[in-house]
């Protein structure tokens, strides 16, 4: 029983610890996210370089199929205004060295690329954490095998509270008073050899 709540208080204690893991682990992606694309708006190769001559070139195409600038309207507005430094590279180099789709589409597929790499980073997180967990758990599970075999009546390998519980007597032994050698009569049978007879 003991054991029991031990291990449960450590799996408590292990969940609490994995949620906390979790918002931590958020929190580096969101902020390895911002560092990433605020890189992306320093430097103008973002928006020169064709992503259709690169090593990508394949992924790119794919993933130019599902994207639509005009449902990026409204972002690429808020990002002009939040970003100066965008916003420079906007200037310089639309319309007369790109279209203003072609800056959009660059600097959105680089975005991309920044995403899948974080995809990518938290699954391979994720599997070593899921693998280390599960060689934790099959630790504990030994060791909580050898408690409750140490733990069983009658086991000779170690003190369990079964174990150091001696058996109960019965009734009737606990009752029977055990004979007394005097060696000599007994007070008893000296008071009736002297007792008076009427």
């Amino acid at each position: 029983m003991v054991a029991t709540q031990y291990l449960d208080s450590i799996d408590d204690a292990a969940a609490q610890e994995a949620s906390a893991d979790a918002a931590g682990a958020a929190r580096v992606r969101a902020t390895w996210l911002a560092q990433q694309e605020a890189q992306l708006r320093r430097e103008e190769k973002t928006f020169t370089a064709d992503p259709a001559t690169s090593d990508d070139a394949m992924s790119f195409v794919d993933w130019l199929e599902t994207f639509h600038i005009a449902d990026h309207a409204e972002e690429t507005s808020r990002l002009l205004q939040e970003h100066p430094g965008l916003l420079k590279f906007h200037i310089k180099l639309v319309p007369d060295a790109l279209s203003n789709e072609v800056f959009w589409t660059r600097y959105f597929w680089h975005c991309k690329k920044i995403h899948l790499d974080a995809d990518r980073r938290a699954a391979l997180v994720e599997r070593a954490a899921h693998e280390a967990e599960e060689n934790e758990e099959e630790g504990w599970g030994e060791w909580d095998d050898d408690l409750t075999e140490t733990a069983l009546p009658g086991n000779k390998q170690g003190p369990g509270p079964a174990s150091e519980i001696a058996a109960p007597q019965s009734s009737e032994a606990s009752v029977e008073s055990p004979a007394v050698d005097w060696g000599y009569d007994s007070p008893v049978s000296i008071l009736i050899s002297h007792r008076p007879f009427s």
